[in-house]
């Protein structure tokens, strides 16, 4: 039972809430009680109301994107890849050699005459009784096949190798293997990439090659190639290179000039984006073409066996006949999206645009100058040397960023606003309320432990009860 001078903790918190209007519905006036009954029953509503709306939307796990230009004083020159159209080079083949990989390059197999009536008069007469021989009449190592015998970057056909003003040669180049064959990537050490320091083609990177047309061996029986001419990747050093399905082609006979823009991709992951780094077996890095290749790979071997010799793979290595064959129909199954590659949007990409122009080359002194130098033939300039320059136009690169529509801190300081904006709440209103539960609690537990029991009220005690049931009737009012 309560003193004379205690309180009910309904009481005590009316009594000392810092929420606006608890201490005014107990107003004597009841017209006035009522309005400001109506008035807190408004402002908790409206307080609900935007609490509801505010963690719908961050429950909803909404991004913004952020587009930044940045502007700098130098650019980290990106990895440049270049493959030639033909995989393997008629000249450096004996006619072994070249019978065993006719199925792979005409989808049949051919003996040495056979073979000879099919590619006419023009070949058969050159020597094919090259050295350094790969092949026997019963196996064939496709990786060292198409390495040794295929597409290179020798002197012998690399003529020009320029960058940031100064020569490069074959020795800043990197080896892979493509569906192309051979190809070589220009700047891909990821640890120490070189920088363009003034913007311009003059002090990008330039590269003259000659793709031998002459010794194509190509065709498109077997899916091949019938074009002429080198493709090319702009890639980050991260990323392997995807020249099969992110390559640019140029021709002979053109000099293709290739200015690019830089830009930088920062994802969000679950559950505000989809962007995920995995550890992939064959790359250091999570890229979505490593992850592609390592999946293509992977599909690769559990069909047919072995591993394509330009995917990433430990079986052996497939053989010609099963490379035009089985492996065909494997990468042909996840083109069309048969067999799935599970491979998430990484978390930081960089890629990079190209614009692709072209003036003719050579101009007739320099065709005469190179003719006389190398002792070729009128014409083969034109018909077999590619010229490529790549470069930054300017020193400015695009960084977009996935933000949180709203993140945690922006929650609270809404959900802080709204309070205080509709029922005059904050932080420590909540402490308040927290003890008049906690009290409310103690004072029913108290009760359901105490027995009931009749007390002697002392003299003077029926005077202090009748202003007791006085205010308690004020109170309920």
């Amino acid at each position: 039972m309560l003193t004379a001078d205690e309180k009910t903790p309904e009481r005590e918190f009316i009594d000392n809430t810092s929420l606006h209007g608890f201490n005014r519905i107990h107003h004597p006036n009841p017209v006035i009680r009522a309005v400001w009954i109506l008035a807190m029953l408004g402002a908790y509503a409206g307080f609900i109301y935007m609490a509801v709306e505010m963690a719908r939307t961050y429950f909803s796990y909404d991004t913004i994107t952020d587009v930044k230009m940045a502007f700098t004083d130098k650019m980290t020159f990106p990895a440049v890849t270049i493959c030639n159209y033909n995989r393997i080079d008629s000249h450096k083949l004996t006619w072994e050699e070249w019978s065993i990989l006719s199925t792979l390059l005409y989808g049949t197999a051919m003996d040495v005459p056979t073979l000879q009536a099919f590619l006419g008069p023009t070949f058969n007469t050159i020597n094919r009784t090259t050295s350094g021989t790969v092949a026997n009449a019963t196996s064939m190592n496709m990786a060292d096949a198409v390495r040794m015998k295929g597409f290179d970057i020798s002197p012998a056909r690399m003529y020009l190798c320029m960058f940031g003003g100064g020569p490069c040669t074959e020795m800043n180049y990197t080896h892979s293997f493509s569906a192309y064959g051979n190809c070589y990537t220009f700047n891909a050490d990821a640890a120490n990439p070189l920088d363009q320091t003034i913007p311009g083609c003059r002090t990008g990177f330039s590269v003259l090659v000659d793709v031998m047309a002459d010794s194509y061996t190509e065709t498109m029986a077997a899916g091949g190639h019938t074009d002429v001419g080198l493709t090319f990747q702009i890639h980050d050093q991260s990323e392997p290179p995807m020249v099969e399905t992110h390559g640019l082609a140029i021709q002979p006979g053109v000099h293709s000039f290739v200015p690019i823009k830089r830009t930088e991709y920062y994802n969000h992951g679950p559950p505000w984006g989809e962007c995920e780094d995995r550890e992939l077996t064959y790359f250091d890095t999570y890229t979505l073409p490593g992850c592609t290749a390592e999946c293509r790979g992977k599909h690769v071997e559990d069909r047919c066996g072995c591993t394509a010799y330009y995917l990433p793979g430990s079986a052996p290595s497939c053989a010609p006949d099963v490379l035009f064959t089985c492996v065909q129909e494997v990468l042909a199954e996840v083109d069309e999206g048969k067999l799935t590659c599970d491979c998430p949007l990484p978390c930081t990409m960089v890629k990079y645009s190209q614009t692709l122009s072209s003036s003719a080359w050579p101009n007739q002194l320099t065709e005469d100058l190179y003719s006389s130098m190398y002792n070729l033939s009128k014409g083969y300039l034109t018909d077999n040397f590619v010229f490529l320059t790549v470069y930054y136009e300017d020193f400015s690169y695009m960084k977009i960023s996935q933000l949180k529509a709203m993140d945690g801190g922006q929650l609270g300081s809404n959900m802080g606003g709204m309070m205080g904006l509709f029922i005059g709440a904050s932080v420590l209103t909540l402490v308040e309320l927290t003890e008049y539960l906690v009290a409310r609690f103690n004072r029913s537990w108290d009760r359901r432990k105490r027995p009931l029991s009749v007390q002697v009220q002392p003299a003077g005690a029926s005077e202090m009860s009748e202003k007791k049931q006085a205010d308690s009737l004020v109170f309920h009012k």
